[in-house]
């Protein structure tokens, strides 16, 4: 199962089942047709759609992915950074329940451009093939094979008795990751020029293309997408009775790290480029902590992005996203529906091997390089030490 974030100036014209009978069904009506400013704002719909339909209660919330961690994975309460993998798993894995009708599939138009947040050879291999995407044309977004992976109460209760699990919490309140709502989408795009019928392009990234008449093409999901997760918040047990579990809320975490901002970078990128990102937002009078996260591969976005969870904070996080974008033009912004202390961001810099030369500017790197000083040699366990401070005490 993986994660990819799409960027796209939209508006939502309307929603339609995928067939008549669909339609006359008992599928709920969706809300009027209005302005959305982004991706992330119509993946947004889809939570609210999908937990006012599927329902809540005090252990489940769902948000829109930010990070496609395994399923009872520990993230810090107003993060997405991972404090464990394994302490707080379930004896067996989720079984797969279907939700064939969740969503309806979406129409919506096309912004000034179309950022997929995938290798750029994808869109690059479809201008070679004669099919490049005409922007000024709507999109359809088809949602398939949508299932539910939840643990389950008894699962819960499994949990909760786990002695490494009880530990991880004795720092303070985290979130768990209880499952994820799964799918493939369907991004119907039109072409600027007619296109052969049985074209199909290489997989590439987390995308395949093929067409779908004389004047579109399919980009889908290769495979499985849980594009809406599942938490919970795990407590330090008040009693002997154990761990209590309720809905994630603001304000858990210290306010006294208002304003703090997270460097993130791929374990295996050696560039530097964190540093002179540092460097950078610091000369900028961010309150940078200097220690920068090292997260696996597979963790790590292909965009370089700016996450924040408030939305207050979205005039401070497009500030930051500037002095990103100056080493990393395509660099994105992401709203993360987390509970996070007034202020919060975290920079996540691209996976190392997504990377492309043109996706960077040398010549800000060169400009930054006089404001970095030396790189201290970092102890294997330096990042764990980090990661598992709990926020209300670093």
């Amino acid at each position: 199962m993986r994660f990819s974030i799409l960027a796209i100036g939209v508006m939502l014209l309307g929603s339609r089942c995928g067939s008549d009978a669909a339609k006359n069904a008992a599928t709920p009506v969706d809300h009027p047709p209005r302005s959305l400013a982004s991706m992330d704002d119509l993946l947004a719909q889809l939570a609210s759609r999908a937990q006012d339909r599927i329902g809540s209660s005090p252990d489940f919330k769902i948000i829109v992915t930010s990070a496609a961690y395994p399923i009872g994975t520990l993230m810090h309460v107003g993060t997405t950074i991972p404090v464990d993998y394994s302490a707080c798993q379930a004896a067996s894995q989720p079984p797969s329940a279907p939700t064939p009708n969740l969503f309806p599939n979406y129409t919506i138009t096309q912004g000034v451009a179309v950022g997929f947040g995938v290798d750029p050879a994808l869109l690059h291999g479809l201008a070679s093939a004669g099919a490049g995407i005409d922007a000024t044309k709507s999109v359809n977004v088809a949602f398939s094979n949508s299932h539910l992976l939840t643990l389950s109460d008894s699962d819960m209760k499994q949990i909760k008795s786990l002695p490494g699990c009880a530990s991880q919490l004795a720092a303070g309140p985290m979130l768990l990751v209880r499952g994820y709502i799964v799918g493939r989408r369907t991004f119907t795009v039109a072409t600027k020029t007619d296109v052969d019928a049985n074209l199909r392009l290489p997989a590439t990234g987390s995308f395949v293309v093929a067409a779908r008449d004389s004047r579109a093409v399919d980009i889908a999901d290769n495979g499985d997408v849980g594009y809406l997760q599942i938490v919970s918040e795990l407590k330090p047990a008040a009693t002997a009775s154990g761990i209590t579990v309720s809905a994630p809320t603001a304000g858990t975490a210290s306010q006294a790290l208002s304003g703090r901002v997270y460097v993130q970078r791929d374990a295996s990128d050696s560039s530097g480029r964190d540093a002179a990102i540092v460097a950078a937002l610091g000369a900028a009078s961010f309150s940078v902590v200097p220690q920068v996260q090292s997260i696996a591969s597979t963790k790590v976005p292909n965009n370089a992005q700016v996450r924040y969870f408030n939305v207050e904070d979205a005039p401070r996080a497009k500030l930051a996203l500037a002095e990103l974008q100056k080493i990393y033009p395509a660099a994105q912004l992401v709203k993360v529906g987390l509970p996070s202390p007034s202020g919060q961001l975290e920079i996540w810099l691209p996976r190392a091997n997504a990377v492309a030369a043109s996706q960077i500017n040398p010549a800000a790197i060169r400009n930054l390089t006089s404001m970095v000083p030396p790189r201290k040699a970092v102890p294997a366990n330096a990042v764990s030490t980090v990661v598992h401070l709990p926020l209300s005490q670093k």
